[in-house]
């Protein structure tokens, strides 16, 4: 079953054809996010967040209920992309990288998979040059290209990095978390160089806190230089927030402010949206 959580939608603007509006999609597992984002104003005119509640996922009856609870999957756009939040990813270096290695390096590290397509993002940076590998389920590919003529596609991993890494201000020893309901994507960054990037899905909040101090010992991180800054579905002050202050020396929560319709999201903290938010600038 899919269900929408949370929804928030502005007014219709209308506008000239050659301005139609842009659609952006996050899929994973458990959640689903659909943005509508105004060409003409360039703010988010509409946010619904879906969660999958099914441990199977069969992507036909996903996107068939989609249709039917989404106000945006059924209109036309001048521009669709959809970020993929999976798991099986890999980051390379683009020196050595090439299509079927970057196949084969996936299939050793996740096991061999049939019926999935491969893909492939460049990290833009300014000093590095990194590919990001992945795969998707055929099925997905598929619902896509029946609902939408042409999308373009990237992987989560691809956004984060750019944005954590294109920063001058981190701490020597850095993590950033960014929470979703089933999970949580934690990438790990000691003196400006990238670590780790990984998806980990969690019951409770000891898994969490299991792998992060696997993360802390790993790369051994010192309490008095490290940062974590944590962004997505949290409940600041509660009990896990309470247990990560004695892991690091300073917490924060990503300070991005979402605009246009996100700023009417007053019962949630601007940190809760702005994963999302940061797919639509």
């Amino acid at each position: 079953m899919t269900q929408k959580t949370i929804s928030y939608y502005a007014d219709p603007v209308n506008v000239p054809e050659n301005e139609a509006d842009m659609l952006i999609l996050e899929i994973g597992q458990t959640d689903l996010v659909c943005m509508h984002k105004s060409m003409h104003t360039g703010k988010i005119e509409g946010f619904e967040l879906f969660h999958i509640n099914e441990d199977s996922v069969d992507w036909s009856d996903v996107f068939f209920q989609l249709k039917l609870e989404s106000k945006f999957m059924n209109q036309t756009y001048r521009e669709v992309h959809c970020h993929f939040n999976f798991p099986e990813a890999l980051i390379l270096p683009e020196k050595s990288f090439t299509a079927a290695s970057a196949e084969d390096y996936l299939s050793l590290v996740y096991g061999s998979a049939d019926k999935v397509d491969y893909k492939f993002d460049s990290i833009l940076l300014s000093d590095t040059h990194l590919v990001n590998a992945y795969r998707i389920r055929k099925t997905i590919h598929e619902q896509l290209c029946r609902q939408f003529v042409l999308y373009k596609s990237h992987h989560i991993y691809t956004r984060i990095l750019e944005d954590l890494l294109n920063r001058q201000d981190l701490s020597e020893h850095f993590m950033r978390i960014q929470f979703y309901s089933k999970h949580c994507i934690l990438a790990v960054i000691k003196e400006n160089r990238l670590q780790l990037i990984q998806s980990f899905s969690f019951t409770a909040d000891e898994d969490l806190l299991y792998h992060l101090i696997h993360c802390i010992n790993q790369f051994s991180f010192t309490i008095a230089l490290s940062h974590l800054e944590i962004s997505g579905i949290f409940d600041n002050g509660n009990l896990l927030h309470q247990q990560l202050q004695g892991l690091f020396g300073l917490i924060t929560f990503d300070e991005t402010k979402p605009d246009g319709i996100l700023k009417l999201a007053g019962s949630y903290p601007a940190y809760y949206f702005n994963s999302f938010y940061k797919l639509a600038v």
